[in-house]
């Protein structure tokens, strides 16, 4: 990530405790954070595939294209189950 999200830098480490602490930066409520980020989760499930074959009609396909959906179900998994 390019900036610390609530005391992490790290995707892998986001969890329930930083959407307190980027809420508590921003003075807005948590379930407001965790709305946000579930429907940022939900754009890039839904984008992703599609975003994946107009790529490949436009340029080619390849196997990092075929895979690229499937390699991002699990972190995007993983984020929507430590929101909760």
């Amino acid at each position: 990530m390019a900036m610390s999200f609530g005391g992490t830098s790290n995707p892998n480490f986001v969890a329930s405790k930083n959407t307190e602490g980027l809420a508590s930066d921003f003075g807005i409520q948590r379930k407001a954070v965790t709305q946000e980020l579930n429907s940022l989760i939900d754009s890039v499930s839904e984008s992703l595939p599609l975003t994946a074959a107009e790529y490949a009609n436009s340029f080619g396909d390849s196997s990092v294209l075929q895979r690229l959906p499937i390699v991002a179900r699990k972190p995007v998994c993983r984020l929507r189950s430590q929101l909760k």
